[in-house]
């Protein structure tokens, strides 16, 4: 996860927006992996399509925006 998120966040000078990049691309390696996807290589449409359906129900639009730039 460090890795990946340092990779997303390489680019934002922000720490706050880079630790809510860093929170929303685990959450989504999370859900993968609870769903039984082991590896990043492994993550279909449908498991995108999943954590967005999730996201538009959990979270405000502004929030979930900012979640969906960074999903991996």
């Amino acid at each position: 996860m460090c890795a990946l998120s340092g990779v997303l966040c390489v680019g934002d000078p922000y720490p706050h927006t880079r630790r809510a990049y860093a929170r929303a691309a685990g959450d989504f390696l999370s859900q993968c992996a609870s769903a039984g996807v082991r590896s990043i290589t492994a993550v279909q449409p449908l498991d995108v399509a999943m954590w967005i359906e999730q996201q538009t129900q959990t979270h405000s639009a502004p929030t979930f925006k900012q979640r969906l730039y960074a999903d991996p």
